[in-house]
């Protein structure tokens, strides 16, 4: 705690979509990489075999000559008073501060890049190079989380949100084939990294926001893709979903329906128990939002746990499909897998005191 602290604000939270670092519009430049054409790459080689080889023919027989050198040391390894009074206000100057956003918008580009980037990588390198970019995005994402709500993290989700979407869809740079499995997975960890509690529930709620709209998609995910790592991906989604969109979101009987049928999809998956998994934990997240497990249901009267109005307008919305979620949650009782098991479990040991 009593240890050097830095003098300068290395990374800030700015909404600012075009600055990687403060005010110096990197993304409004182009840095595609231009690769050099073979035959100036032959000229240069020429030139410099010729420029060695004159080198050579003028190296003479003497003595090397060190004086220069150890001068030009002692100089650097002795501090000038210029450097003595090297401030904390001078190093601030010395350096840049780094966005929030922008660092988020670089790993974002880096995860979609333009055909022209794409032509000169390695093609070999460019899909692990792109799956890393995405999974430390929704690790950054998450990380932002962590330090509290703010308007910020509204802010990246609807930044970030419809680029990843167009990747999810099909629509992005690659819209003449689809992307790889893992892209489209890495695409949707990053899409739930980026929701937030309440999402949905303000006036100026835009669609990509909106519960029934992204349940749809994460629900045919599930049921049509033939990769596991996006079913799987589209159920943690739809987990997230459940339980940080608004309750007048959430609650919807369309939306209600959406959910369950995208769970009622995982536990068909017989062969991939992570699938299965993840469906539950939608169930799991889904009756956790009405807020009360069997002890604290014990010791607390009725009107403690009417409270909260949401949770019980919530609750009224989903005891039409109490009988539907017991059922999925004991018909996966019978599971080889123990963590499927465990999650089953706990959903019925919570519904255990719904009426």
């Amino acid at each position: 705690a009593n240890g050097p602290r830095c003098p300068w604000i290395p990374i800030i939270q700015d909404n600012v979509w075009d600055d990687l670092f403060v005010g110096d519009g990197w993304f409004t430049e182009d840095h595609d990489v231009v690769e050099e054409s073979a035959d100036s790459t032959d000229i240069g080689c020429v030139d410099s075999q010729a420029q060695v080889s004159e080198e050579d023919e003028a190296v003479t027989d003497t003595t090397l000559d060190f004086s220069e050198g150890d001068r030009v040391l002692s100089d650097i390894s002795s501090p000038s008073d210029q450097d003595a009074g090297f401030t904390k206000r001078n190093l601030h100057h010395s350096f840049s501060t780094l966005t929030l956003s922008g660092l988020c918008r670089g790993l974002l580009d880096q995860s979609y890049p333009s055909s022209t980037k794409i032509a000169s990588w390695d093609g070999e390198d460019v899909l692990p190079f792109r799956a890393s970019a995405l999974q430390r995005l929704s690790q950054l994402l998450e990380g932002v989380k962590a330090l509290g709500e703010s308007e910020q993290t509204k802010y990246l989700y609807r930044m970030i949100a419809p680029i990843v979407m167009d990747a999810i869809q099909c629509k992005g740079s690659f819209s003449e084939q689809e992307e790889p499995p893992i892209i489209v997975a890495r695409s949707i960890e990053c899409l739930s990294a980026a929701m937030w509690h309440g999402m949905g529930g303000s006036r100026d709620s835009v669609e990509i926001e909106d519960a029934a709209y992204l349940s749809k998609l994460f629900c045919r995910l599930c049921g049509h893709s033939p990769a596991w790592t996006v079913r799987e991906a589209s159920a943690l989604a739809c987990s997230s979903l459940a339980f940080k969109s608004a309750a007048s979101s959430i609650r919807k009987h369309e939306t209600l329906c959406t959910l369950l049928e995208c769970s009622t999809h995982t536990a068909k998956d017989r062969k991939f128990w992570r699938v299965r998994c993840a469906g539950l934990k939608l169930l799991s997240a889904l009756v956790s939002r009405v807020g009360f497990s069997p002890e604290q249901s014990v010791t607390m009267s009725a009107t403690a746990r009417k409270i909260d109005p949401d949770r019980q307008i919530l609750l009224e919305a989903m005891l039409p499909h109490k009988e539907k979620i017991m059922k999925l949650a004991k018909f996966c009782l019978a599971d080889n897998e123990p963590k499927v098991t465990a999650v089953a479990t706990d959903i019925l040991r919570t519904m255990a005191w719904w009426p």
